[in-house]
């Protein structure tokens, strides 16, 4: 089972490219965003979110520290925020690609890099896991930016809330589980074509992040 993406440096965008989010003021894909850490749950780790109007990127900076209670690493995310009468990018045409990301980090070796998206009917699994589908990505070891590819099929709902992970066991004894153990945790057509809301998470690791986001789309090249 394949969790992470590797990530890949292309000049351009191809032309099946189909943008969700930018931070250019595009009337359709430039989505406000809200910021979470995990003090809502105990922890201690800090994050900002800006839009940088003269770079056209938004930028998620921060430290992700030891949530005492759990003795584990806890999480920041920045999640967009669901219009009423609004809809997001049907990607649904994109089931067998990929989630399509164009990033910058001066920290490419931050271990906790996820994406997630919130749709429609999505199945909650426990008290702080599920409610959207999640992966992790990987960045490759460059500050340039750089195009990362996570395949929809790396995407489960029943992801933990304690590691943000669809492989692990949470200290109760559930256990999650990934697409790749079996097709109902994967992504549908259905869930791309109402997808509602987008989350970029730094999460289980422990240290300092940043990554300059350029876009978040779907792609099948």
């Amino acid at each position: 089972m394949k969790l992470f993406a590797t990530a890949a440096v292309l000049a351009t965008a191809s032309a099946s490219l189909t943008k969700i989010a930018t931070f250019d003021g595009a009337k359709h894909t430039a989505l406000d965003w809200e910021d979470t850490n995990d003090p809502v749950m105990g922890g201690r780790s800090t994050s900002t979110f800006v839009v940088d109007d003269s770079s056209k990127t938004g930028i998620f900076n921060g430290t992700c520290a030891i949530v005492p209670s759990l003795s584990a690493p806890g999480f920041c995310k920045i999640t967009s925020k669901k219009k009423l009468l609004e809809k997001l990018a049907d990607v649904s045409a994109d089931l067998d690609g990929f989630m399509e990301l164009r990033v910058r980090s001066s920290t490419p070796s931050f271990g906790g890099f996820r994406v997630a998206f919130e749709a429609k009917d999505i199945p909650k699994t426990s008290v702080f896991g599920g409610g959207s589908f999640k992966s992790g990505f990987n960045l490759t070891d460059t500050t340039d930016f750089q195009v990362v590819k996570v395949p929809f099929n790396s995407f489960s709902y029943d992801w933990s809330g304690f590691t943000g992970r669809c492989d692990t066991k949470d200290p109760g004894g559930q256990q999650h589980h990934c697409c790749s153990d079996d097709a109902k945790y994967c992504p549908t057509a259905t869930f791309l074509s109402t997808i509602s809301a987008l989350e970029i998470w730094a999460e289980g690791a422990v240290g300092d992040f940043h990554l300059e986001i350029d876009y978040v789309g779907a792609n099948s090249e």
